[in-house]
């Protein structure tokens, strides 16, 4: 038995050593790549003379730069992202460890599209979706309404039973979320304030979406006229008519 321990210890540290060293590989290739290229020659600096040295250095300052960029690019490559392994994931927050398993996206052209990512599963790890949306409308998106099987049937195990923090009394919807139920095959969801173009929401539904076979539909869409779009096009209309105005009056 005790071979057998000492065995699995050995394996164990190979392991570790073997994925520190992949870990280190991308910095050990921009450095392999910086060493090679004569742009990049790093100059011992001489200490004794300090500020012959310190104007070497600020003669060719986009070297430093580069070398700086390249660096941190190596790092960042090498270090693992927490929240970038679903297909939708990305500017919400995970809920038990998963990602968003279904993304509705309201297009610039009035369509919406529905996806699924199946890798994902229910959060819970039975039978609720986590649903996230995204709208690229170019207006302000006030309200969706879903339909399927059993999508508001709220049985209490919303994202605030995970989360521990609740937006409103049903424990399902997300920031500045809220539903107004028909039934529990129909409802709506709606963004208090309006979701703005290029912004993302998110809340949660009952039923494995994914497992289901897609069961949901967007079956309507309340949009009004992007508030931020319209204030940053009227900004910049005042600036460029001040600017005319300047260049004609002198």
């Amino acid at each position: 038995m005790a071979d057998y321990r000492e065995i699995c210890n050995f394996y164990l540290l190979i392991n570790h050593y073997l994925e520190c060293i992949v870990s280190l590989l991308p910095q050990t290739m921009v450095l392999f790549l910086l060493r090679i290229d004569p742009r990049y020659e790093i100059t011992p600096i001489d200490h004794t003379k300090k500020q012959p040295e310190k104007r070497k250095l600020m003669k060719y300052p986009h070297r430093n730069l580069s070398l700086l960029a390249a660096l941190v690019a190596g790092f960042a490559i090498a270090l693992p992202s927490a929240n970038a392994t679903g297909l939708f994931a990305g500017g919400v927050p995970l809920i038990n460890g998963h990602n968003p398993n279904v993304q509705i996206t309201v297009n610039a052209n009035s369509t919406v599209t529905v996806a699924f990512d199946a890798s994902e599963g229910p959060y819970d790890g039975i039978e609720d979706s986590y649903v996230k949306v995204v709208n690229n409308s170019g207006s302000r998106l006030n309200s969706l309404t879903l339909t399927g099987a059993n999508i508001f049937g709220f049985d209490g195990d919303g994202q605030a039973a995970y989360t521990g923090t609740s937006y409103d009394s049903s424990g399902y919807a997300g920031p500045n979320t809220s539903f107004n139920i028909v039934n529990a095959n129909s409802g709506t969801v709606v963004f208090a304030g309006g979701l703005n173009g290029g912004a993302t929401a998110w809340f949660t539904l009952e039923e494995n979406l994914t497992g289901s076979s897609g069961n949901l539909s967007v079956t309507g869409t309340n949009r009004a006229p992007d508030t931020g779009s319209t204030w940053l096009l009227l900004g910049g209309a005042i600036v460029c008519l001040g600017a005319f105005r300047r260049r004609f009056s002198k």
